[in-house]
């Protein structure tokens, strides 16, 4: 009866142990699924601003205010980050990433705000999303024309040379 008894309890305890590493495994397969997603996303933003790096107007030009969903892809051509409409297909045959970039307004104090306010053309919201069955991420920042000099209104610059 002793023997019985004590080969349960040891297929028992097999089971269970083989359930908990089965378990495990999928977890640590969504967290690495979720992982990759993420820093799919920031890449994507970081292609963004090396795009916006060689020229504002090739970022400024992509938004559209009539339709603001429109979706870009960030590929590498011939060593350089560009932005094409087409789908390069999944990365890594799991993830689909792409980039949208929406118009900013701006209040009296110059702040943010995210339903009207004023046009500001200098400056764009990205949102890169990595997109795959077990992982949705999505990362918002914001891009400006850093390059562009701005004078504060009043403010006058004068620039003189004595030699």
């Amino acid at each position: 009866m002793e023997v019985v008894a004590a080969t349960a309890i040891a297929a028992f305890a097999l089971v269970a142990f083989s359930q908990a590493g089965v378990l495990a495994l999928r977890l640590l397969n969504s967290q690495k699924r979720t992982l990759e997603a993420t820093l799919l996303a920031q890449e994507g933003i970081e292609a963004a601003r090396l795009i916006r790096d060689g020229s504002w107007t090739d970022i400024a030009s992509l938004t559209d205010a009539d339709n603001p969903s429109l979706i870009y892809y960030p590929v590498i051509q011939n060593g350089v980050w560009v932005l094409t409409r087409s789908s390069p297909g999944l990365i890594n045959g799991v993830h689909d990433r792409y980039v949208q970039f929406e118009r900013v307004g701006r209040d009296g104090l110059d702040r943010i705000v995210f339903t009207g306010g004023t046009d500001d053309p200098g400056t764009r919201r990205v949102i890169a999303h990595a997109v795959s069955t077990g992982a949705d991420v999505a990362i918002t920042s914001y891009l400006t024309n850093f390059q562009s000099v701005v004078t504060p209104p009043g403010d006058t610059v004068s620039v003189s040379n004595t030699d």
